[in-house]
């Protein structure tokens, strides 16, 4: 255990209780060393003055915070400190300016040394890492066998200036009773106590005048109650850059030119999507907002990915998967097969699809020079056909020049049917609302997915549910659940969620690999409300999506009931009945 003051325990006690009494009590003063503080006398001169300091030298420590999630508590461990005895019981009034050895300790209950910590331990075991000492703390002292890709380092903070100059490495671990192997105590001479503690308990420990506990339980119970809780991720994002899926017949670029042939995801559309996935490894692995605890390797279990049934998107959402899984501490033999024909590092992630059916994902001038009856789907062709062209340095030819000629109108034009196809500035007509009914057709079964899978989880979460079965083998251990689709399903989504600009804020396709995240946050009433983000290709950061109030006003958080009752017009069962 890290302590602040040590001394050492003699072995021979039971389990700790309070009505306890010391006996035999006596105090060696003449100790100049153990093996847990070395004092020191520092002598130096600074601007001419000598200056005598006197330090402790003691071993740096490690604690962790333990969050029991099916308890939904902090977990402590409550022991007896002879420092804090000595130092309560010297203070009382009688005993004050009294000798050590003149005290009498037998008088006084243990429950004057007891206090409440962190599960801590000294980093006294050479070529182990603070990580891995808080996991052999945790199974000694509390009895659970926590996996180390579960114990999240926050900081590295002082526990002391004026004496020791000694760090803490502080931790964060989340355990449930899956993990639990024994009932700890701690070794022969430490009858350590299991304390839980509520939310409700850890505010009344922020609001005690005096806490007997070190100051990590101050943090800890700091960021479990003030921090809301960011329980569910999911994010929907398009496949990276491709060959066109099609062109005109007249355009020297035909299909053979085109490297694996129409609409295949080029090696820049691979590498778009590894920098997403890197970007939201960041954000949700290393930043770790609101302790989602995504582990930094693939587990099966916390993640779900799904596709479309399309070349381009199951090979992005396989980019991506390296890109955010990258970096992680994998094993050959255990997360890949130990062989050199194995590529690197490289772990396989599932991607799940369903077929491709059940997903949504001047004209006379331009047919002269195409060699199409130019239709306003046609249009769109094009235009993706020219702009992958221009991106590749493939617009050296007399046809591509000649459309060049009507690229600002084939641009206007695209950019308003992908308006049109979405809803967008489309009037009512004979009692239809377009902008709701087309919106609903392209974008509501994903917004409702992603609404239904938001509901699902928090009704698990708070134990809402009659089949707890689900929960255990579904969404309790879900944490992130991707949709791999297309720039028709995102500006469909953003026209359902009541957008006026087809890409976000702005006209056109969304952009190569361009990625929205939805995140559902839970304050500690079990209230919750939703944040969403948008990451585009051309920007380095992301943005808070503003949810639109049809008032000019925009607000950065949704309350979750408003994001629902906002989206309810879109829903496909409401269309269904109607």
């Amino acid at each position: 255990m890290c302590v602040y003051l040590f001394m050492n325990l003699m072995a021979g006690s039971s389990k700790t209780k309070t009505s306890e009494f010391l006996s035999d009590v006596s105090f060696d003063e003449t100790i100049t060393s153990s093996p847990y503080l070395k004092p020191i006398r520092m002598k130096f001169t600074r601007d001419g003055q000598q200056i005598t300091w006197d330090i402790g030298v003691e071993l740096d420590c490690a604690v962790t915070i333990l969050y029991h999630t099916e308890k939904k508590a902090l977990l402590f461990v409550r022991q007896f400190r002879p420092p804090v005895f000595v130092r309560r019981v010297s203070l009382l009034t009688e005993n004050v300016g009294k000798p050590l050895n003149e005290i009498n300790w037998s008088e006084y209950p243990i429950s004057l040394g007891i206090t409440t910590e962190c599960c801590a331990g000294l980093l006294d075991k050479p070529g182990l890492s603070p990580q891995q000492i808080v996991q052999e703390e945790i199974l000694e002292e509390v009895g659970y066998q926590v996996p180390l890709e579960k114990i999240k380092f926050l900081k590295t903070v002082l526990k002391s200036v004026g004496v020791t100059g000694a760090f803490e490495h502080l931790f964060y671990t989340e355990i449930d009773e899956s993990m639990k192997v024994s009932e700890g105590g701690g070794d022969d001479t430490e009858n350590i106590e299991k304390v839980y503690l509520d939310l409700n308990e850890a505010k009344a420990i922020l609001k005690a005048d005096v806490t007997l506990s070190p100051p990590a339980i101050i943090i800890s119970s700091c960021r479990v109650v003030a921090e809301d809780k960011l329980i569910f991720l999911q994010a929907v994002w398009r496949h990276g850059d491709r060959s066109p899926t099609d062109t005109f017949p007249t355009d020297p670029n035909q299909e053979a030119t085109w490297h694996q042939d129409w609409g295949q995801l080029s090696a820049l559309g691979m590498e778009q999507h590894v920098r997403l996935g890197q970007t939201l490894r960041q954000r949700y692995i290393v930043d770790n907002p609101g302790n989602l605890n995504l582990s930094p390797s693939y587990t099966n279990y916390e993640i779900y990915v799904r596709s479309s049934d399309v070349n381009r998107t199951l090979i992005s959402a396989m980019s991506n998967m390296i890109g955010f899984y990258g970096a992680a501490n994998v094993t050959a033999g255990l997360d890949y097969p130990d062989m050199p024909e194995w590529p690197g590092k490289f772990v396989p992630i599932a991607v799940h699809t369903v077929d491709h059916s059940y997903d949504y994902p001047m004209f006379d001038a331009l047919s002269s020079i195409t060699g199409w009856n130019v239709t306003l789907e046609k249009i769109g062709l094009i235009f993706s056909a020219m702009y992958i062209e221009s991106l590749y340095n493939r617009t050296n030819t007399s046809i591509y020049h000649e459309l060049n000629k009507y690229f600002d109108a084939i641009n206007k034009t695209n950019d308003q049917r992908e308006s049109y196809y979405v809803g967008l500035d489309l009037e009512p007509y004979k009692g239809v609302d377009f902008s709701i009914e087309l919106s609903t057709l392209r974008g509501g079964s994903l917004l409702w997915a992603i609404i239904g899978n938001m509901r699902a989880k928090y009704d698990c979460y708070t134990k809402n549910v009659t089949n707890r079965h689900v929960c255990q083998h579904w969404m309790d251990p879900l944490k992130y659940y991707v949709w791999s689709f297309h720039d028709t399903t995102l500006s469909s989504l953003f026209a359902t969620l009541g957008f006026k600009r087809s890409n976000y804020n702005e006209d056109g396709d969304p952009q190569y690999s361009s990625c929205v995240t939805f995140e559902l946050w839970v304050k500690d009433d079990n209230s919750t409300y939703i944040k969403a983000y948008y990451l585009p290709l051309t920007n380095t950061s992301d943005h808070l999506i503003e949810e639109p109030n049809g008032d000019g006003n925009t607000a950065a958080l949704c309350n979750t009931n408003l994001f629902n009752d906002t989206s309810s017009q879109t829903s496909p069962s409401k269309a269904t009945s109607s």
